[in-house]
């Protein structure tokens, strides 16, 4: 994991406010003092939070309230942003690489500790602070020196003044006091590996369970999409409320056999119809040609 960006907004040891963007590499911090540098203490308050508010003397004397962000990727190759208003509360957020805006992943502390831990792959302090942080002490520049013979030699003649000089280890007196507290030593180391080893599946059953509440969390919204389905179901309209009888379904499926049955019946009244009726019919004088008709209209009736 390396960091990315670091956001303050009245931090002591800041600007008033800004944003800080981080190359990828390693970052020495060298502090003028024995005192740790701001953004050292910054970043191990912000990614390792206890929610008891610690981190409220990292606020600047220009206001009574800070803000500072940490933006890192992950060893899942996210990106995560770690927001925390000093001396209050927190959030952590996760870029979506699809549509590139951070997405809000737990505001609680302990969700958070359990995440960064499990998820993004974020070792313990004791580890970070032993392998992450550089210190002084471990560059070889800042070892002390060798005398030279030279040197050796003007201190014994006495002719420059003396230092003080490291005196030889003496051999333990109580030599079984000093075995006992050997293999006291050795239990200790070997006891530190197995809290390692534990501290590690804690970790690991930490993570799945944050998985496990997440899914839960996500099925509450199905519960929810559920009840409201079964609700528009119950107000749909039914056959009684519209006041159709119970058995309008089974009629209108049986709707095109009837019409196809009745289309049927009227083709073949068609094709059975007497030709000589239809000539009779065609065949029927006029009333010009009609005599009755004519002298019913002369006698006037």
């Amino acid at each position: 994991m390396h960091f990315v960006e670091v956001a303050i907004q009245n931090v002591r040891g800041f600007s008033p406010a800004g944003r800080f963007p981080l190359k990828t590499g390693y970052l020495i911090l060298k502090p003028p003092t024995a005192d740790v540098l701001p953004l050292a203490g910054l970043s191990l308050s912000l990614l390792f939070s206890d929610g008891r508010g610690g981190d409220s003397s990292f606020v600047g004397s220009g206001g009574r309230s800070g803000k500072a962000a940490l933006t890192f990727v992950g060893q899942d190759g996210m990106t995560y942003r770690v927001l925390r208003e000093l001396g209050g509360s927190g959030s952590l957020h996760r870029l979506n690489p699809t549509t590139s805006q951070p997405e809000l992943m737990s505001s609680d502390t302990a969700e958070i500790n359990q995440y960064l831990r499990g998820q993004a792959g974020l070792p313990p302090r004791t580890t970070f602070e032993q392998v992450y942080c550089l210190q002084l002490v471990m560059l070889p520049s800042r070892r002390p020196r060798k005398a030279s013979a030279q040197v050796a030699a003007a201190k014994a003649s006495g002719s420059t003044p003396s230092l003080a000089t490291a005196s030889a280890v003496r051999p333990a007196e109580d030599l079984q006091a000093a075995e006992a507290k050997v293999k006291a030593l050795e239990k200790e180391i070997v006891v530190s590996r197995e809290v390692d080893q534990l501290q590690f599946k804690v970790d690991e059953l930490s993570s799945l369970i944050f998985e496990a509440d997440s899914k839960l969390r996500g099925g509450e919204g199905l519960k929810e999409a559920i009840v409201e389905a079964e609700k528009a179901w119950r107000a749909a309209p039914s056959p009684e409320s519209l006041g159709l009888p119970q058995d309008i379904l089974t009629r209108v499926k049986r709707h095109p056999k009837a019409v196809a049955r009745r289309d049927e019946a009227l083709a073949r009244l068609e094709t059975d119809r007497d030709p000589e009726l239809e000539d009779a019919a065609l065949k029927v004088p006029p009333l010009t040609q009609n005599r009755y008709f004519w002298g019913g209209l002369g006698s006037g009736a």
